[in-house]
């Protein structure tokens, strides 16, 4: 599971949804949030690993825009944003955010 927004529900959501032997790599958590609740024997007997990734660098960015450009398809990433907002709402969108807890929202210039 790749975990890019930073939200502590989103990790825990990540946690969750990992097959034994899988592995979380958190590329968002890169601000102060909420501590993360982690049953250690559950990491063990399911033999998950967690991984931070920072400082990327732009070649990192252009295989991760090949690898969408090839297969996204194959993936339902367009499920993950629940509601898309115009940047002159964007106060809707975050008060939004806050109180529906989504995993991702777009806000886009207009």
């Amino acid at each position: 599971v790749l975990e890019m927004s930073g939200s502590t529900k989103a990790v825990e959501q990540g946690l969750e949804n990992l097959r034994i032997g899988g592995r979380l790599i958190l590329v968002g958590s890169v601000f102060p949030s909420e501590s993360l609740s982690v049953a250690p024997e559950d990491l063990v007997r399911r033999m998950i690993r967690i991984e931070g990734l920072h400082n990327y660098t732009p070649a990192d960015l252009q295989v991760a825009i090949e690898f969408l450009a090839a297969e996204g398809d194959r993936f339902p990433f367009e499920s993950l944003v629940s509601n898309e907002y115009t940047l002159s709402n964007v106060q809707d969108a975050m008060r939004y955010a806050v109180e529906e807890r989504p995993i991702r929202i777009s806000v886009r210039p207009s």
